[in-house]
């Protein structure tokens, strides 16, 4: 009880300076929230699917975003500086799926994930241009190496393949829906910055 009255409370106060916050700081914490909710659905999968291995390595995925979000999130809206948070998503994504992807395979869709970690960047403005290198570098350089090194080709338990499939169009549809709603976030941001500088013009031309 003690500990979930103090969560309780962390949560409060989150919420409550985010409603002050800009729509960047407000989208990253849904954005953790959405993020650690899927892969505590894979750690569900994978538990009663009985790749125990896999799902425990969700937990631990599941506990990055618990830390981002419990530990993190208070201290970086504070300071303005979400680069701790950043690089332990880009660790847990670069991690996970790396390891998803050699024990299921490449049929299990799991690397297709860093394509997106790979453009992730250019949707963040915060960041230093050698962050963007060394992130589009990584996802990148994973993402080849895992379609073209035999390693990953093949899975290493034994999985039914008709799971597989269904796992892997699972994947697709998530992969998918998370670059629209990537470029929808990036758009709505140009459109209020579009609506806050024509607001702007009009102040200080009615202040003329």
């Amino acid at each position: 009880m003690i500990f979930s009255a103090k969560y309780r409370q962390v949560l409060s106060r989150l919420h409550t300076q985010l409603r002050e916050e800009s729509y960047y700081w407000k989208v990253g914490y849904y954005a953790l929230v959405t993020a650690g909710a899927a892969h505590l659905f894979f750690l569900f999968l994978f538990l009663f699917s009985g790749y125990y291995a896999l799902a425990l390595l969700n937990v631990a995925s599941v506990w990055v975003y618990w830390h981002c979000i419990m530990n993190l999130g208070l201290p970086t809206l504070e300071s303005k500086n979400d680069g701790s948070i950043g690089w332990f998503v880009y660790a847990e994504l670069m991690v996970h799926n790396i390891v998803a992807t050699y024990m299921l395979g490449t049929a299990s869709g799991f690397q297709y994930y860093l394509y997106v970690l790979a453009a992730l960047p250019f949707f963040v403005a915060t960041y230093r241009l050698p962050v963007y290198i060394a992130r589009l570098t990584g996802a990148l350089g994973g993402a080849i190496f895992i379609e073209l090194s035999e390693a990953f080709r093949y899975p290493k338990v034994n999985v039914d393949e008709s799971w597989l499939i269904w796992v892997e169009r699972m994947n697709i549809v998530l992969v998918c829906t998370t670059v629209v709603f990537l470029f929808y976030l990036f758009l709505n941001k140009e459109k209020h910055y579009h609506r806050d500088l024509l607001e702007q013009i009009r102040a200080n031309r009615g202040g003329r």
